[in-house]
């Protein structure tokens, strides 16, 4: 079962990723950790592959939380997601597909390109808002008054494969109670997914897999274990 959003990803370089925890001055960093290795089921979902990465948590009072995700480089990519408050808006070149993909994620459709989900552990509900655009300079331009803006909005890729390191916002992150049954759940609905790989962080282990489409989809799916503890 998913009983709680994690956090949103926002991908950089490792010699931006300071620069980047200073833009988000509302938040608080909870941790950062430098020379993680990367898990090998991340291969199929990058262009590069990287062995090493940075990774910082960060929350804040009135936002969902950021993990910064930091790579020695990234692809120059248009951001697949923005948000502002607890409403993440989701770029798809369909939104039909994107929908299914989410809904397949517990979350209710609550008009014709939005979604709701509401979780056992705060942050008690995410929206999701998808667009079907090309995401080019005349729509950020119409868009431009908007807290969900984003200024260097680029030419969105018809054929977008999910890629965690691209600049930008690229990915949603879920907590789960048990990793294995939650993969098992997404495959008989159809969902693609990765093995489940293992990610020590301090005292904690961190059972990890991801869940994507060929719309740049990507979700992350963390199931948090205590060092000693085994399921």
């Amino acid at each position: 079962m998913i009983i709680k959003f994690d956090h949103i990803a926002l991908t950089c370089k490792i010699s931006e990723w300071k620069d980047e925890l200073a833009k988000l001055s509302d938040y608080i960093q909870v941790f950062a950790n430098e020379n993680v290795p990367n898990l090998p089921l991340k291969k199929d979902l990058m262009s590069t592959w990287h062995e090493n990465h940075v990774i910082a948590l960060l929350v804040a009072k009135n936002d969902l939380p950021i993990e910064i995700t930091a790579y020695d480089t990234v692809a120059e990519k248009p951001a697949k997601y923005e948000f502002s408050g607890d409403t993440v808006r989701v770029y798809t070149k369909s939104t039909e597909d994107s929908m299914a993909f989410y809904e397949a994620f517990g979350f209710r459709k609550t008009g014709d390109i939005e979604l709701e989900k509401t979780f056992l552990i705060a942050p008690s509900s995410v929206k999701l808002q998808l667009q079907r655009t090309i995401h080019d300079a005349s729509i950020a331009s119409a868009e431009k008054g908007s807290d969900l803006y984003q200024a260097d909005a680029g030419t969105c890729d018809a054929t977008q494969m999910p890629c965690l390191d691209q600049a930008g916002y690229c990915c949603l992150a879920f907590v789960t109670n048990n990793a294995e049954k939650e993969r098992t759940r997404l495959i008989q609905k159809g969902i693609t997914v990765t093995e489940i790989d293992e990610l020590t962080l301090g005292e904690k282990i961190l059972k990890i897999f991801f869940a994507y489409n060929t719309c740049g989809d990507v979700c992350e799916l963390i199931e948090v274990l205590d060092k000693g503890v085994t399921k």
